[in-house]
C-alpha cells in the first residue's frame, strides 16, 4: 500500500512539473515570437527614405510595432515593451522628419540601430516562471 502511495504522489509531482516546465517554455516562446514580429517589422523598412517610399505612404505604417508592445506587456515583459515604443517612437519622429524636409535619406545606420535593439529585447524572468495565468 506504501508503495502505491509513493508512486501515485511521484506520479502527481511529475505531472504538475511537467505541465508547469511546458508553461514556462510556452511563454518563452511567445516573448521571441513577438521579438521577432518587431524585429521584422523593422526589417522591412526601406534603407533609403523619401517622398515616394511606401513607407510614408502608409501613415500607420508604424503603427504594427503597437501590436507587439501591446502583447509584450500584456505577458509582463514591461522592459521589452517600452524600448519597443521608444524605437517606434524614433522610427515616427523620423519619417516626420523625411516627410517634412521633402528629400530622400539614407537611414540604413539608423535601421541597423534599431534592428540591434529589438534583436537584444529580454525576457523579464518573472513573467516567465510565474506560476499564474497571465492576465
Amino acid at each position: 500500500m506504501c508503495d502505491l502511495l509513493t508512486i501515485g504522489k511521484d506520479f502527481l509531482i511529475g505531472m504538475v512539473s511537467g505541465l508547469y516546465s511546458g508553461v514556462v517554455v510556452s511563454r518563452y516562446f511567445e516573448f521571441q515570437n513577438l521579438k521577432f514580429r518587431v524585429w521584422e517589422t523593422i526589417l522591412n523598412m526601406s534603407g533609403k527614405i523619401g517622398t515616394g517610399s511606401p513607407d510614408l505612404q502608409d501613415p500607420n505604417a508604424f503603427a504594427k510595432l503597437n501590436f507587439p508592445s501591446q502583447q509584450l506587456r500584456r505577458a509582463g515583459h514591461i522592459n521589452a515593451a517600452d524600448e519597443v515604443d521608444v524605437v517606434a517612437k524614433q522610427i515616427g519622429d523620423k519619417l516626420a522628419e523625411i516627410k517634412i524636409t521633402s528629400n530622400e535619406q539614407d537611414i540604413s545606420s539608423l535601421k541597423d540601430n534599431w534592428l540591434r535593439e529589438a534583436q537584444n529585447l529580454k525576457p523579464c524572468c518573472c513573467a516567465l516562471i510565474k506560476p499564474w495565468l497571465n492576465g
